[in-house]
Formats: structure tokens, C-alpha cells, sequence
């Protein structure tokens, strides 16, 4: 079954993103037998006190052409118009099919001799049915007007985005409200390490927000061990030593490494400025949560971090992983849109991409990523992409390896720079270059530049 984007569809699209039960409409409202059978299940739902999503619904049908069919009016239904908009019409569409089937049934009655005083009264007591049934109130809520000031407001609100913490990266990338943002590389270059040196950034740069990252990759305790690592600038081995208490430290040095990244962590955490979740939702339930975690922070909630979107499940059966995720991708983007919410992603590439370039081949799985980000940021290691091409030959790039940042897409900008960091990676931490760091980068990407990356 293929959407069509009837006022059907678009009405049903509307209930399944809107968790909302429109009691203006009956079942006969809907002429398609699928929109029909859909509708009384969400009524069957909404009575009995259940929440209205797209799984919930779906798992009533053992047929999975339904099921998809129900995916499909969820992330592919338009709703470009108010919502009353297309309420109004699907009335509107019943209400003439039920005057003309009433005006038939007045026609046969006066040809049969009926009394033509009963055929009026009868078809006045439709009419005055139909008037009543004009009247929206359920969603009169949706009917709101958005003005002038309200779009205001809304464009002041981050209009810049959220910054990176690095120099030159934030001169060309900001991440902005309502949006997915990619961080993308091979196994082992550094993705989550990456992403782990934004939360922590933005922790640090944006005191009264609230930053949230969810691993589905390492657990709980890991995830955290390496953020201690990162807020400390010290070697992740003698953070877990300290706390261990198999390595003595000065506890009452305010400037040890340590202390300080324990006195950081302590204040985020205590105060609701960080939060590190192990991901344990599916997909549904992660932008249920999502909704839920906007409506209590409301302006306060910052950027959700995601590691990453292959180890995403979904509660649902598709018939192919590659559908299962273009699920995934449109749900994410959905819940991103509709809460306002700046979501940014980790993605897996290929081990087969050259030189960390972002197509629909080298980014794992997903090609629906390229079309659902604002922003892409491709992560090459190149000490580890030498590692890797070269794996017979040694390589003397030391043990703080250069990373690439390759802007791949930026929606808001100019993309194909390539900003350089330096990553002290006993450490995990990732930091802006010194100057001379930076010269030396350069004299690298002469020396091995080539060969690393395939050129």
C-alpha cells in the first residue's frame, strides 16, 4: 500500500504525531477500508487509556503490510496546513456524501408517495446533524495563531546555534535548534571520543543548559570513566587508579588534574547539566522520551548526544535493515523537528572510505542520513588511516595522532573545509592545535598525506 497523502492519511498522520484522538470524527468519516480500520484501532486505544504512537498501533495487525503502511502515514504523511485544515476537509467529504446519499433517500421517498412535510423535517434534522458536526472543538488547541512576535521569539532562541568549544570549527559550524548533526568515522578513529570532547565543551560553555548523552555502544561506568578523563585532561588509566584508590594523589592540590576533573563532574552531574544514559530504549520509546525530557527541561534542555545510530533498535519488523534504519533516521529527525531540539548523531563509515569522505556508500548502512542532517562532520585518524592502509610499515606521527574534521555537509554554510585538532588520545581529549602544532600538521600532510588518505 502505497501513501497517497489523502485527507485520510494526513488526518491519521496528524493523530499518530500528535498522540491526539480527534472526537469530532467517526469511523464513517473514513471511506479507505486500511484509514478505517486504523481510526478504530487508535479509538480502541485512546478509550481504554493507552497512548497513541506509531508501534503501539502497528503491533495491533499481524499483517506487516499494515503495520508498514502505518509507518509510512507516520513519517511520510504531510501536514503542511493547520491541523483543522485537513479535519475540515475529510468533514466536509463525509457531510456531502451524506447529503447526497440523504437527498437520494428523500428523492425515492416522495417518488414512493412519502408525505413531502416528513421528507423535510427529515432532511432538515440531517442538516442541523451536519452543522452540529461542524464544530471542532477537540482541536480547537491546534487552530492557535502564530504571530509575528511568536516567530520572533522563536528565532532568538540560540539563533546562533550551539558552539563546538573549537576556534576554527565554530568560525564555519554551529549546531542549530530542531536539527540532526552527524559525527561520522571508521572504527576506532576517534567518533566517540569526539563526541564525548562536545558534550563536555558544551557543558562547560553553556552553564544553564542540559546535556544529555546516550551510548549504545559502551556502558554506563566506561562512558563516564572517559569523561572523568576529559574534564580532568589527565591519562584515563590513573583516573580509574585514583578512584580505584590504587594510586595516591595530593586530594587538597585544587589544581591537580583529578581534582579539578572531579569538582567539574560533580557540579554537572548534581545540577542536571550533564546526564550519561546507557541506551537501552528502542527507537520508539527514545523519541517518546525525547518529547517527554523537552516538555519538563522546556528552554533549558541543550543537545542530546547519540552513539550511535546503527546500534539503534527498533521494536518493530521491517524487512530489511536498510528500511529498519530509514525508519530510525525519519523518526529521529520527526522528534528533532517537532520538540525543537538539536540532536547530534554518531554514524559508522565503511572501513572501505577513502579519506574520510562522506557518500552514500561510505556512511554504514544509512544513506538517509545524508538527507536528514544539517550538518556532517567526517572524523579521519590519520595515524590510525596510515595504521590501517599501511599495516607493515611504522608510522612516526608520536602518540598524540592529528585529526581531520571534515565539514562534509553544513546547511547553514560553506562545507569541504577541513579543520585539524589534536588528539592526546591516552587522555580521549581533543583540543585546538598551537601554533606550531598547526605548521607541523602541515609538513605531515605533505610527508604522509597521500598515501594515508589515497590520493
Amino acid at each position: 500500500m502505497k501513501i497517497k497523502n489523502t485527507n485520510e492519511e494526513i488526518v491519521l498522520h496528524l493523530m499518530l504525531n500528535k498522540n491526539e484522538f480527534y472526537s469530532s470524527l467517526d469511523e464513517n468519516d473514513f471511506n479507505d477500508y486500511y484509514c478505517r480500520e486504523i481510526f478504530k484501532t487508535i479509538t480502541s486505544l485512546y478509550k481504554n487509556k493507552h497512548i497513541i504512537d506509531t508501534a503501539t498501533v502497528a503491533n495491533q495487525y499481524k499483517d506487516n503490510s499494515i503495520s508498514q503502511y502505518i509507518f509510512d502515514i507516520y513519517t511520510d504523511g504531510l501536514a503542511l496546513q493547520p491541523n483543522t485544515y485537513y479535519i475540515k476537509l475529510l468533514k466536509e467529504e463525509t457531510n456531502k456524501k451524506q447529503l447526497l446519499s440523504k437527498l437520494q433517500d428523500a428523492s425515492s421517498k416522495l417518488i414512493n408517495g412519502y408525505e413531502t412535510k416528513q421528507v423535510i423535517q427529515d432532511l432538515e434534522s440531517h442538516i442541523e446533524k451536519i452543522n452540529n458536526n461542524q464544530k471542532l472543538s477537540s482541536v480547537d488547541d491546534f487552530d492557535t495563531e502564530y504571530s509575528i512576535k511568536s516567530l520572533i521569539s522563536d528565532l532568538s532562541n540560540n539563533a546562533e546555534g550551539y558552539k563546538t568549544g573549537y576556534k576554527d570549527l565554530d568560525k564555519v559550524v554551529t549546531f542549530k535548534n530542531g536539527t540532526i548533526n552527524i559525527v561520522a568515522a571508521r572504527p576506532s578513529h576517534g567518533k566517540t571520543s569526539m563526541m564525548l570532547n562536545l558534550f563536555c565543551n558544551m557543558a562547560e560553555l553553556y552553564q544553564n543548559k542540559k546535556f544529555y548523552f546516550i551510548s549504545y555502544e559502551e556502558s554506563l561506568k566506561k562512558i563516564t570513566l572517559k569523561t572523568l578523563s576529559i574534564l580532568s585532561k589527565d591519562f584515563t588509566k590513573d583516573i580509574q587508579e585514583y578512584l580505584l584508590g590504587n594510586k595516591l594523589y595530593n586530594s587538597h592540590d585544587p589544581n591537580f588534574p583529578f581534582n579539578v576533573g572531579l569538582k567539574k563532574y560533580t557540579e554537572y552531574n548534581s545540577t542536571g547539566r550533564i546526564r550519561i544514559i546507557y541506551g537501552s530504549l528502542d527507537i520508539e520509546s527514545l523519541c517518546y522520551s525525547i518529547e517527554s525530557l523537552k516538555t519538563k527541561c522546556k528552554d533549558s534542555l541543550g543537545v542530546i548526544f547519540i552513539d550511535y545510530i546503527q546500534e539503534i533498535p527498533s521494536r518493530l519488523k521491517h524487512q530489511s535493515r536498510q528500511i529498519e534504519l530509514h525508519y530510525i533516521c525519519r523518526q529521529l529527525l520527526n522528534v528533532a523537528t517537532k520538540t525543537d531540539v538539536v540532536i547530534v548523531l554518531g554514524s559508522q563509515m565503511n572501513r572501505g572510505a577513502v579519506g574520510g569522505n562522506v557518500t552514500s556508500d561510505t556512511l554504514r548502512e544509512a544513506d538517509d542520513l545524508l538527507n536528514v542532517s544539517n550538518t556532517i562532520l567526517s572524523i579521519v585518524n590519520e595515524k590510525k588511516l596510515w595504521e590501517d592502509n599501511n599495516p607493515q610499515s611504522i608510522c612516526n606521527m608520536g602518540d598524540s595522532p592529528d585529526l581531520d574534521i571534515r565539514i562534509m555537509k553544513n546547511r547553514d554554510g560553506e562545507s569541504g573545509s577541513i579543520i585539524p585538532l589534536k588528539f592526546e588520545s591516552e587522555k580521549l581529549l581533543i583540543r585546538d592545535m598551537t601554533k606550531s602544532e598547526s605548521i607541523d600538521w602541515k609538513s605531515k600532510k605533505e610527508q604522509y598525506g597521500k598515501k594515508s588518505i589515497g590520493r
